[in-house]
Formats: structure tokens, sequence, C-alpha cells
């Protein structure tokens, strides 16, 4: 999602559907977690923040997209569900305005599934791709087992194994991972 004035509209409504207790525990759980391993944001910059200002601090402190995750993150931990799912229906569909992901094929598979033989073979710096991942897609023990693996090859298969329970985000998230640290190898795919 680059379109960063998107991005504030979908974190303000998200944030506008919380009432005044949620958005308080909202608040007080972001001062609390670390995320995306930029640590936390300091107690005292969202203590007096509204609303408007707390989604400024998120995008400043996280940027767009992981502040959107982060969003998303938190409204699950602290059980306000509604909001989370829609702010994640409205990512999804604002990143798929025509209802299909992009990085589906013609027959309805993602890339990840598309191209697992070549990623298994040829990714590299696979620790991280798995640190981006950490949190959002995979938990501490996951995390721990793919680590574990000796060669690239072979955390590439132990994170596979771990896609059968995924949904179309995780996917994504592994896909984006994969732009950020293989960028030629993922255009090179992309084109075949």
């Amino acid at each position: 999602m680059e379109n960063q004035s998107r991005i504030s509209d979908l974190l303000q409504s998200a944030l506008d559907d919380l009432l005044e207790e949620d958005f308080k525990r909202f608040k007080d759980k972001l001062s609390h977690s670390g995320f995306k391993g930029k640590g936390t944001i300091p107690r005292g910059r969202l203590e007096k923040a509204d609303r408007v200002d707390t989604k400024n601090i998120l995008i400043a402190f996280y940027g767009g997209d992981a502040a959107v995750d982060v969003t998303i993150e938190i409204l699950a931990k602290i059980n306000v569900r509604g909001p989370a799912a829609n702010l994640k229906k409205d990512r999804e569909k604002d990143l798929h305005p025509n209802g299909k992901p992009l990085e589906l094929s013609a027959k309805g598979e993602h890339f990840v599934n598309r191209h697992r033989a070549d990623l298994i073979q040829r990714v590299c710096m696979v620790d991280s791709i798995i640190d981006m991942l950490y949190g959002t897609v995979l938990d501490e023990e996951q995390y721990q087992s793919i680590r574990a693996e000796k060669t690239n090859p072979d955390k590439m298969r132990k994170l596979y194994e771990f896609m059968p329970s995924w949904n179309w985000y995780c996917k994504e998230q592994l896909y984006q991972a994969l732009k950020a640290k293989n960028k030629f190898l993922i255009e090179e795919l992309e084109s075949k």
C-alpha cells in the first residue's frame, strides 16, 4: 500500500471506530509493546494524544504499511476484533481494488505457492526474512525452529512447513519480505 494518504485514512477510520475506553487501552498497549523491532513509542508521546495525533505518531514511528500491521495486531491483542477485521479487509481491498490479489496467477495460486521450488533453492538471507515475519506471521517457537536449520534451503523448507495454516495475509507478508530482501530474484520470477 503505497498511498500514504489512503493509509492515513484507513488508520483514522479504525481509530475513530474505537470507544473511548478501547482507545485508552489501545494507547496503553501501544506504549508497552515493541513491534517490528522498533521498540515502544514513549508513553509521554501518547498520553495526551487524541486519535489524529495517535495516527500520526503511528505513521511517523513505524512507517505507513507497518503502522497498519501494528494497529491490526494491537486491536486483536486488546480483543477489539471488529475494527481489526474492518481495517484488515479495507487494507486488502486497497491493495487489490478488483478483489483479486496482484500476486495471484490466473489459476488463483499465490506467488509464494507458485514459485515454491525456486524460492526454496534460491532465496538467500532467510534469517532477515523471518525477522520481518516474527511476531506477525511467525510465533517464537516457529521462528526458533526455522533459525535452527543449517542452510538457507533447509530454512525455507521449514518455513514452508508452516504455510498450510496461513491465510492470504500471511502469504502476502512473506511475499513483501521476499521482495524487500531478494528483489532481483522476485523480479525474475514475476516475469516467468
